[in-house]
């Protein structure tokens, strides 16, 4: 059974909190008054973003590491895709009814008005949302847009385990033709908003690419994992302070060829790191983050939204009691100062990395514990590293 990445993981953690940072830093600058954010530097808003390129080059990596030795046959093919949908759906069916639950105390209905695409209607948004179809709209848990990709990917990669092993990378290539041929002829867009534009979109590249590093990192190919990380870090926070962000903006797929290559170099110098001797024993514990990854992903932007309310209803209370007017501005963000900036910032990462813990310790991992034994039960489990991947 392929062994523990844990510098896989820590990377993991990295991609979550930049895309928890990215909307923690819109939340401090919609709400946060006139003043100016704390959070507010293209670092926080490309740094999510190129957090989502991250999740995807591991994602490719991941999937190649944890297939090597898999026969290649329709009922491998077949558990491996039914393990990696598994891994999708409960906790994103959890997440995503909370999320419900809110849109249907503030409107009335399971979705926000403003998510509605101009040629689609509620009913199909939220049909469309639980699951994972493309659609123009974002999902009503927004951030369920990358796994409409993770889904597409998994089914496509299930079919090339169908292949001798030694056929994967020319398979790899193969597919990859479809987004690089969009790409480089300027048919790549944006949003996967239908099936066709899913693949052709240009993140696909990335997973594929993570798969290609993947491959070749089964073949036992280890060279300086040490120096090559360290470029790949440096030069993957190079790229997030100091490309323009008007660039990213105006030409999305940009940004895909910008971070693609400090993404793989970091990958794979962590992979090489994780098989080292000398890694401290404190990695192994920092890994644990990235085993709440997904989680974390899924919750912090229901978190955010229910801190700040909680944060105003607590300022109400505190004005009612006659407490010092201080106290309620600090608690309500948008007060004057950054008293109350730095408290919900705090806050949020707290809380967030909090339920994120809660929800991998009580039912994530009691639901791959289940997914384990039945599998085991059936006779079926070769590798528990593929159930116990996350998806991001």
């Amino acid at each position: 059974m392929p062994q523990r990445l844990s510098m896989i993981q820590i990377l993991r953690s990295l991609g979550a909190y930049l895309v928890l940072l990215l909307h923690l830093s819109g939340h401090e600058a919609v709400h946060g008054g006139d003043q100016t954010p704390i959070l507010r530097h293209q670092f926080f808003e490309i740094g999510g973003t190129a957090g989502v390129d991250l999740f995807f080059v591991i994602s490719g990596f991941i999937m190649a590491y944890v297939t090597v030795g898999l026969p290649h046959t329709l009922s491998s093919a077949g558990r491996f895709l039914t393990a990696r949908l598994f891994r999708i759906y409960p906790i994103w069916w959890l997440f995503l009814g909370i999320q419900c639950l809110m849109m249907v105390a503030i409107f009335g209905h399971p979705w926000h008005p403003e998510q509605v695409a101009t040629d689609s209607s509620g009913p199909m948004l939220f049909l469309k949302s639980i699951f994972l179809v493309p659609q123009a709209s974002l999902p009503v848990l927004g951030v369920g847009w990358t796994l409409v990709h993770e889904q597409y990917f998994y089914i496509v990669f299930a079919g090339l385990l169908l292949l001798p092993r030694k056929w994967l990378p020319l398979a790899l290539l193969l597919w990859a033709s479809l987004p690089l041929f969009a790409l480089f002829t300027d048919q790549s867009t944006h949003r996967a908003a239908d099936l066709w534009r899913l693949i052709t979109h240009a993140m696909t590249i990335e997973f594929i690419a993570g798969a290609l590093v993947g491959w070749i990192f089964t073949r036992g190919v280890r060279v300086l994992p040490g120096p090559i990380f360290l470029i790949g870090l440096f030069s993957f926070f190079a790229a997030i302070m100091f490309v323009p962000p008007e660039l990213i903006k105006q030409h999305a797929e940009m940004r895909v060829l910008i971070f693609i290559l400090p993404c793989i170099l970091l990958v794979y110098g962590a992979a090489g790191l994780s098989q080292s001797k000398r890694l401290p024993s404190q990695v192994d514990k920092a890994s644990m983050l990235g085993d709440w990854s997904y989680s974390l992903y899924l919750s912090h932007p229901i978190v955010l939204v229910l801190l700040r309310k909680s944060l105003e209803v607590a300022a109400d209370l505190t004005t009612k009691a006659g407490l010092p007017e201080d106290l309620s501005s600090a608690l309500r963000l948008g007060a004057p100062g950054l008293t109350d900036n730095i408290i919900f910032i705090s806050l949020a990462l707290i809380v967030s990395t909090l339920v994120s813990l809660l929800s991998y310790r009580f039912v994530e991992r009691p639901l791959i514990v289940w997914f384990k034994a039945r599998r085991a039960k059936a006779g079926s489990v070769r590798n528990e590293r593929e159930i116990e991947a996350p998806p991001l």
